[in-house]
């Protein structure tokens, strides 16, 4: 699915969706060693703000390891990975949980490290919001008793 439809994230209890597209990440490191492999390794975090049905607030962290490879200073070759620690739960304020899952990714470029990658997302609907009473039911409620209390009053005076 594309990220165009993600505004209308509409899960079923045990439903789940993917955007392949979710993200995109651009790699960029220069960082190299005269001779050999120069390593790196960053913390990376998404952030989540949802506002309807309410609001709820999360986020998925995880590290990013890129490796140059160089000869007297110019790099040849650069690859590297993202790994996620999936799955996060976010909890909304109507009780609904909402499972997030990115997808690791990798990617292998010639030269230095400036690579664009996508990373997949998946939702999965894990606990369904607690529902709320419509105000409907609360006046077919308070008309069935103030029936109740009507017939009461009228058996008593007679």
């Amino acid at each position: 699915m594309n990220n165009a439809d993600i505004t209308d994230l509409n899960l079923a209890l045990g439903q789940t969706i993917t955007f392949n597209d979710f993200l995109n990440i651009q790699a960029t490191d220069t960082a190299a060693a005269f001779i050999g492999i120069a390593t790196r390794q960053d913390s990376i975090a998404t952030n989540f703000t949802f506002t309807l049905p309410t609001a709820a607030t999360g986020s998925v962290t995880g590290k990013g390891t890129d490796s140059t490879y160089s000869l007297a200073g110019d790099v040849f070759f650069s690859d590297g990975k993202i790994v996620w620690k999936n799955p996060t739960a976010i909890d909304f304020t109507d009780g609904a949980i909402l499972s997030i899952s990115l997808a690791n990714t990798t990617f292998i470029t010639g030269g230095t490290v400036a690579k664009d990658v996508d990373v997949a997302a998946t939702f999965q609907l894990t606990k369904a919001p607690i529902p709320v009473p419509e105000p409907g039911s609360f006046l077919l409620l308070g008309t069935a008793l103030a029936g109740l209390g009507l017939v009461l009053r009228r058996r008593t005076k007679a």
